[in-house]
Formats: structure tokens, C-alpha cells, sequence
């Protein structure tokens, strides 16, 4: 089989997760269940020869194989169809993405597991930004996890597999301690096998961690004086350690433990911080446990969740598209460290500026995790539909059934034409924003609303049309700008954002963003706004560059 001279990639994705992206470098690739094909798709519902892509005059096509449950391609089930870049297929459960050129993998064959339990095999990416993206998706993945506590038999296995992959780890254990502080594995060595005895670790290191309650970082393992002698590191070819103690009601419950050997590259601080907000979790999973308590407890039993709150910030566009005829500036300005705001901005196909500005109500990890669904859901339905009440009513159905909180979120979501004059908007339950326009007038607009996303199965609204020939700027915001207190206990209200526009007057996206949360700010001052500040800017006049 020849080699494919243009490869493309193939973005696999599970409930909105992405667990592997896929070379397509050979003219025919198989799918299904069976080891034998070319990408592994283990589950039920996938055929064991499910489907092929192939390749034919540079254009990619996926075929059916005679699979039981078929393949489906924009809701349609389909036999033989052409896949262009964007596309997205699906071979339930799993949803497939061909993308264009890639960087190749480090393996040329994927295996993707039921990812109910996360058992997922893929390349470590090896770039910072890829390495800090895979691990906020596996903290979200388990944060899923500990919401569904019906499924509480894949937490521990999916939380070693998450760490295994993301720390890059030769060995990684999960170990618990029961009452009379003797060590148990957590995990099982293979499908309904006994958990085996952990071999080669430091009781040294353990005994410490235990003890402290602190996690413990040894990066070299033969030039720390306090480990250099331990027979259980140096003969085992240990060169870097990671132990860290998952605390719950004040004992230590359970341990993870990582390590590398001498030919691989030591452990870093942030290997330790993103090990620390995964213990964090689990002493949540501990806590829930215990205390029979629901998931909104989550976000209070974090300790150290200020590297989520980083990984977070990827999600928003860095940098921000800009179109030929405006630009656009956001600020996210959030009340915990985990935001239930978020924002997104693209540029589809027929380069149309579209703007999402939601907001989900609570806080913390709950409220962080839909916010990713919300986002992850409009990137996958923007290649694929083009009727924006469609592709709303594709947010509401799938936030209402992750929706295990009984949350909702609010949205804007607005597109422009390739001009920048004419704009579609849809309001689900939102503020409406405010435009700004060249006579100096402010109009809020539209201020009839439709209903929040994932109260009821289909949304109820419609699509507004705004004429925006005459307009300098459209000031998206969220709830926690116009509801901000100030020591009296006074708001500062929509009036609030009025009269700093018209201070404000004409200016470019980035300096509106910045004053408009500085007047929020000096508003509730010496206090900070009680919820998530976050601006979405749209002006129609480019800044001049320097």
C-alpha cells in the first residue's frame, strides 16, 4: 500500500472529548473494533471491519464496510460519500474530524477505548500549549466523572490512565490506605484480573508523603542526597519521582506515585502542579464518597485549582481572528478561578465572523466544564451547519443532556457577513448587547429574548437581523458587569455600561475591553464584582497597525 503524499488528519472525538488524532498516511485506512484495523474503535456499537477511508484523485471518501449500525455523515446514513476538510462523520459513539495537514504522530496505530473509563492511547504531545491542552481535557474528563456518580467503578482507572499519558510516566500507581494504614493498589491489572502489588516503589518517599500530607518532587533521583542510597529507586533504574497524598477529612486516603527511569527527562514544577489539581479531584471523589454530597460541592473542596484556571484560559481563542473590516477584543474577568463564562470567535468557511458570548450559571469546576461542552459543541457544528437557529438548537440539546446539575447557561451568538454590515443574532435568555452608533446614539438590541440553553429539550427563540451599516461598535457582556455592586449595595446597571460608552466614545476593541472592565472594577472598589466580568467587543473600523 503506497503512502499518502498530502497526509490528512482525522480528529477522533468521544462525548466531546478528543482522545487521539490520527495520521491518514496510507491511501486506505480501515476503522472498527477488530486489532486488526488500522484506527481502533472499542465499543459495542462499532462493527469489528466498521468502515474504510480511502483515497481517490486526492479527495478522501468514507465507505461503509457492512457495518450493523452504519455511518452517518450530517445525520444522514451513508455508503460510499466524499469528505472534504471539516467534515465530520460518525460511527457512533464516536465522532471523526478530517482535518488537513498535521505534524505525524509518534505511533502509527492508535488504539481508542471506551472513554467511559478513559482508556485512551495516544501520542504525548510535545509541545508546551499541546501538553497543558491534553491535561485540561483529562481534568475535565474526570470532573465528568465524579458529576456522574453512577459510573463511579472508572474514576480510579481513569484517572491512572490520564496520568500515565499526561505526566509522560514509566510507572504510575494509585495506591489507597486503609484504617490501619496498610497500601492496597486502587486499579486493576487487566479486566476482572486482582490488583497486582506495586513493585520497585520508594517506601521512603511514601512513608514522607504520608506523614506530611505534602507532595514530594524528586527530580534526580542519584544527585538528591536524601534518595541517592534507596535500593528500591537506584536498583529498580529510577531517575525522577512524583508522590502526592490525596487528603480527605484530614487523613491521608490514598497516594499517586509516578516515575521515569534514569533515560528519560526529570519531572518539572508544573508536572507537580497539574499532579496537584488531579489530587484535588480525587479528594473530591473521596469526599462525595463519604458525605453523600452533590457536585456542586466540587468547587469547594478544591485546593489547588489555580493551574485549571491556566489550562482554562486555553479554551479562549489566542490569538482572536480578526476580518478584513473590524476588529474584536474579549476579556474574561472571572469571580473564582474557575469562570462559568466563556467566549469564542471564528471565522467560518465563507469567512463570516461569529461571536459566542455565554455565560453558565454557578461556579467552579461544574460551571467550567459546561462552558468547555458549550464551546467544543459550536466549533463542531460550525463546518457543519449553516441555519444559526439550527445550530443553536444543537447547543441547547446537547447541554441539556450533559446538564446533571439541573444548571442552564445563557448566549449570544452573532454572525456577520463577510462585509461586516449586515449581523444575524440570537439571544438565549442573555443581556442584550449594546451598539454602539456613529451618530453617537446606544441602542440595546435584541431585547427580545429566547429561552436559556439546557431548560428544556428544544430551545424556543428565533433569529433578530441588525443592519449595522451605521454602527462603530457592538458591546457583548455578561451579567456580571451590569449586576456588579457597589459598597451600598447599588448596581451599576446597564445605565452604567451606557455612560461609559458615551465617555468612551470611539475607540478600538482592545482599549474598550480594558475600560469597560476598569469601570466595573472602580465601581465595586475596595471590593471585587461578586460574579464572572467578561466583554466581548466587535468595532467595524480596523485599528491602523503600526
Amino acid at each position: 500500500m503506497s503512502s499518502v503524499r498530502c497526509p490528512h488528519q482525522l480528529i477522533v472525538r468521544r462525548d466531546l472529548r478528543r482522545i487521539a488524532s490520527v495520521e491518514l498516511h496510507k491511501e486506505r485506512m480501515t476503522l472498527g473494533r477488530s486489532p486488526r484495523c488500522d484506527i481502533v474503535l472499542e465499543h459495542s456499537s462499532v462493527s469489528r471491519q466498521h468502515a474504510a477511508l480511502e483515497q481517490r484523485g486526492g479527495e478522501w471518501h468514507v465507505v461503509d464496510q457492512g457495518s450493523t449500525n452504519g455511518v452517518l455523515l450530517h445525520g444522514e446514513r451513508v455508503q460510499d460519500a466524499p469528505l472534504r476538510p471539516g467534515h465530520v462523520f460518525e460511527i457512533r459513539p464516536f465522532s471523526l474530524e478530517l482535518c488537513g495537514l498535521a505534524p505525524r504522530p509518534e505511533e502509527d496505530s492508535v488504539q481508542l477505548c471506551d472513554t467511559d473509563d478513559l482508556r485512551t492511547v495516544a501520542s504525548i504531545a510535545v509541545s508546551t500549549r499541546g501538553t497543558v491542552q491534553r491535561r485540561l481535557e483529562d481534568l475535565y474528563a474526570l470532573a465528568r466523572l465524579l458529576i456522574r456518580r453512577n459510573e463511579s467503578g472508572g474514576f480510579w482507572p481513569a484517572m491512572q490512565v490520564a496520568l500515565r499519558h499526561s505526566l509522560a510516566a514509566s510507572h504510575c500507581e494509585l495506591i489507597g490506605i486503609d484504617d490501619a494504614q496498610r497500601l492496597f493498589p486502587l486499579t486493576f491489572a487487566g479486566p476482572g484480573g486482582p490488583g497486582r502489588a506495586a513493585v520497585g516503589l520508594s517506601r521512603s518517599v511514601i512513608r514522607e508523603v504520608s506523614a506530611t500530607q505534602r507532595a514530594v518532587l524528586v527530580a534526580r533521583v542519584r544527585q538528591d542526597a536524601r534518595y541517592a542510597e534507596a535500593a528500591s529507586l537506584v536498583a529498580g533504574g529510577t531517575g525522577s519521582v512524583l508522590c502526592a497524598p490525596i487528603v480527605a477529612a484530614g487523613s491521608t486516603r490514598a497516594l499517586v506515585y509516578a516515575d521515569r527511569s534514569q533515560a528519560e527527562p526529570p519531572f518539572r514544577p508544573e508536572d507537580l502542579e497539574f499532579i496537584a489539581a488531579a489530587v484535588d479531584l480525587a479528594a473530591a471523589r473521596v469526599e462525595l464518597d463519604d458525605l453523600h454530597a452533590s457536585a456542586r460541592e466540587l468547587a469547594r473542596v478544591h485546593g489547588r485549582i489555580a493551574a485549571g484556571r491556566e489550562m482554562q484560559e486555553l479554551l479562549f481563542p489566542a490569538p482572536i481572528p480578526q476580518p478584513p473590516w473590524g476588529e474584536i477584543a474579549a476579556v474574561n474577568y472571572p469571580a473564582e478561578r474557575m469562570s462559568g463564562d466563556i467566549y469564542d470567535v471564528r471565522l467560518d468557511t465563507q469567512g463570516r465572523l461569529v461571536t459566542m458570548l455565554a455565560d453558565v450559571s454557578g461556579k467552579g469546576v461544574p460551571a467550567a466544564l459546561l462552558t468547555a461542552i458549550l464551546q467544543n459543541t459550536l466549533r463542531l457544528a460550525l463546518p457543519e451547519m449553516e441555519n444559526l437557529e439550527a445550530i443553536v438548537q444543537r447547543l441547547n440539546a446537547v447541554l441539556h443532556t450533559y446538564n446533571a446539575l439541573g444548571s442552564f447557561a445563557t448566549l449570544i451568538l452573532s454572525r456577520w457577513s463577510s462585509g461586516g454590515d449586515h449581523v444575524e443574532l440570537a439571544n438565549a435568555g442573555h443581556p442584550a448587547p449594546l451598539w454602539l452608533k456613529e451618530n453617537g446614539t446606544r441602542e440595546a438590541f435584541p431585547v427580545c429574548v429566547g429561552l436559556a440553553l439546557g431548560i428544556t429539550e428544544a430551545w424556543t427563540g428565533e433569529i433578530r437581523e441588525f443592519d449595522a451599516r451605521d454602527v462603530v461598535a457592538m458591546v457583548a457582556y455578561t451579567d456580571g458587569a451590569n449586576e456588579a455592586k457597589n459598597p451600598r449595595g447599588a448596581a451599576y446597571g446597564v445605565d452604567g455600561l451606557d455612560q461609559a460608552l458615551a465617555r468612551l466614545g470611539s475607540q478600538t476593541a482592545g482599549r474598550l475591553v480594558e475600560e469597560l472592565v476598569r469601570g466595573v472594577r472602580d465601581f465595586c472598589a475596595p471590593a471585587e464584582p461578586g460574579d464572572d466580568v467578561t466583554f466581548l467587543v466587535v468595532t467595524r473600523a480596523r485599528a491602523p497597525r503600526p
